[in-house]
Order: structure tokens, then sequence, then C-alpha cells
């Protein structure tokens, strides 16, 4: 999935010619004068374009008009008769497919940096197989999705799942020659973002997440007196297939027993919530040295719940 970038041109220098004949000194003073003017400029654009990125991408407008079922039984995706129900349930299936582009592209694509100390070509033959065997073969899936289910999109959003369709299919054309150029229908990041603000709109009150919550909260948090800790990933967008539960903790530890300690208590911790729950918990553990990556890690989170 590609990431936004802000490019800027700038033949601004021609401009002085226009001022040819004026005094030197004058001259001097309007050139630097306009330069400095330029700078101030291209920098507010730049901060501010960063800034409505970084927001933008989960403020998509969205009315979902739920009815008093789909808001009660949104982990239902299937209609009686196999079909997909509605434009939610489209949603929460499309999720998990984008989820595994978007790690593909960001464990394996060049601009990712992975493997960067690899030689270049193994790096480029990796992104190259993902980019047949997960991305394609993804992208397909979701070109189906789409169009045995366009019906039921809403037609304020049909412009943005039709830009989905064109970068597919030039995606594919890539894929049968890597010499066509796709970058005018690069992935859209505002498809990105409405289907996953459907899937958090309607987890966000669900059943399964208020009991996971409570649950971590009186057995996980208090016996390990964890001083701050959110949940993040794909609970927060609702119920799917074999999907963990991801927990980021920061302890007050700071020596090697202490560390032992709290590890040996969220072992049995796990233990008891894949028993509780009939699915995994993954737990990230930051320690008391380690708070500046704790809250760094906490911002770079597109979407957490913060439990303390």
């Amino acid at each position: 999935m590609e990431n936004p970038e802000i490019a800027y041109g700038d033949k601004w220098f021609q401009r002085i010619l226009t001022y040819a004949g004026l005094p030197a000194g004058i001259l001097f003073l309007i050139f630097n004068l306009n330069y400095l003017a330029l700078i101030c400029f291209l920098w507010l654009v730049s901060a501010g374009g960063y800034v409505f990125i970084k927001w933008s991408r989960r403020q998509v407008p969205i009315d979902l008009n739920l009815t008093q079922e789909q808001a009660e039984h949104g982990k239902e995706t299937r209609s009686a008769d196999g079909g997909i129900k509605d434009f939610v349930a489209l949603a929460r299936i499309l999720w998990p497919i984008l989820n595994e582009n978007k790690r593909a592209f960001r464990d394996f694509s060049p601009r990712s940096g992975a493997n960067s100390a690899a030689p270049i070509d193994w790096d480029l033959g990796l992104w190259e197989r993902a980019k047949k065997e997960i991305l394609g073969e993804n992208n397909r899936k979701i070109a189906e999705l789409i169009n045995d289910n366009y019906n039921l999109v809403p037609n304020e959003f049909r412009a943005i799942f039709d830009k989905e369709k064109s970068h597919i299919f030039a995606f594919e054309k890539h894929l049968d020659d890597p010499r066509f150029d796709y970058s005018d229908h690069q992935f859209p990041q505002d498809f990105a973002s409405l289907i996953d603000t459907t899937c958090v709109e309607i987890a966000k009150d669900a059943p399964i997440l208020e009991g996971i919550i409570g649950w971590l909260t009186k057995e996980s948090l208090a016996q390990v007196a964890a001083n701050d800790s959110f949940l993040m990933g794909s609970i927060l967008r609702g119920e799917f297939t074999d999907s963990d539960v991801d927990l980021v903790l920061l302890v007050p530890d700071t020596t090697p027993e202490e560390i032992r300690s709290t590890a040996k208590k969220l072992d049995a911790i796990k233990k008891a919530f894949e028993k509780e729950f009939d699915r995994r918990l993954h737990i990230l553990v930051f320690s008391e040295p380690e708070t500046d990556s704790f809250y760094s890690f906490r911002e770079s989170v597109d979407l957490i719940k913060q439990l303390i």
C-alpha cells in the first residue's frame, strides 16, 4: 500500500527576469524577500499537508445508518441464503484481506526497508514474489467481492470503490508486464480508510470487546501492576477467524529478576485468556527503562483502546 507523498515543482526563480533593469541593490532585496516568503510558504504547506494526511486517514465521513439488528449482530456477515448481508458485512470480509496486503507491503516492499542488509537482488526477488503470490491473489479476491456485491455499496462510496477496481486492473497489468507503469492508479488510501472505519464503528460496542477489556483489566493489569496499557489491532475492528488479541503493556520492572517474574505471570495469563475466549493473547511488554520507546510505539499505532 503506497503512502501519500507531496511533491513540489519550483520554477519560481524565473520570475527574477521580470525585474530586469532595476538597480542591483533593489533587485537583490526583492530576490531574497521572495525567497524567504517561498520557504515559509512551503514549510506551512508541507506541515499542514502532513497533519491533514495523518488526520484524514481515520476521519472518513461515514453514515452507516445501522439497524438495531446490525448493531447487535455485526459479526454475522452472511444471510440465510449464504450471501453477504449488507455493506457492513462486506467491509468485514474485505478488512482481513486488506490487512494482509498491508503487512506484505510493509514487510517486503523495497520502500519498507525490510531485509536491507541482504543483497538487493534478493530483496527485489522477495518483493516480486509477494506482489504475485499475496497482493495479486488478494486483489483478485477483492475485485470479485466488489463486483459480486456492488449493489451493497452506498452511492456516496461507489467512487472510492471504483478507484480500487481501477487500481486492481492496473496492478494486474503491471504483474503481467513489469514495464507497465501503474503510478496513475496507485492504491487508494481512502478505500482502506473507509473499510477500516466501517469495521471500527461496528466493533466499538461489541460485547466481545467489552468482555475482553473487563477480563484483562481484572486479571492481567492487576497482577503485573502495569503503569500503562492499551489494545490494538484486529480486535478493535471486530471478530475475525484465528485472529489474536494484541495487548501492549508498560510495566514498572527494572531488574532481570522482576522481568522474569512478570514474564511467568504473563505466560499464565495468556493460557487463561485462551481458555476463556478461545483465542490467543499476544502481549508486547515494555519495562520501565523502555518508557520512551513505549510511548513512541503508541504514537505510531493508528488506533488503540486505552485500558488504564
